[in-house]
């Protein structure tokens, strides 16, 4: 963990440094590293526990035959939603030109 501290400060300079250079994306890139910094020290401090010290992750998983369960439901849904989408996107092909729209 000792390396987070430093890059949350690193994270901190570069916005700065990247705005007077006049870049364009790496100020926003190093203005979201904190919170993902920030992030990653938490779960990092908290590992392997979902509840401070009573309860570790193997302990809170659901049981198995339930992961089955959500996977296929899962993989139905995915299924429906892509074929609503390919079935939208056959009903409206070629109604719209490039020269239409809110452009």
């Amino acid at each position: 963990m000792s390396p987070i501290p430093g890059l949350v400060l690193l994270s901190f300079w570069r916005p700065v440094h990247g705005l007077s250079r006049g870049d364009t994306y790496s100020p926003y890139l190093w203005s979201v590293a904190p919170f993902l910094l920030g992030y990653i020290g938490l779960l990092s401090s908290l590992y392997p526990y979902m509840v401070p010290y009573s309860l570790t992750f193997q302990q809170a998983a659901a049981a198995p035959i339930t992961h089955r369960l959500l996977l296929v439901g899962a993989l139905v849904m995915l299924s429906v939603t892509l074929a609503y989408t390919g079935y939208v996107y056959w009903v409206f092909r070629g109604k719209v030109t490039a020269d239409t729209g809110y452009h």
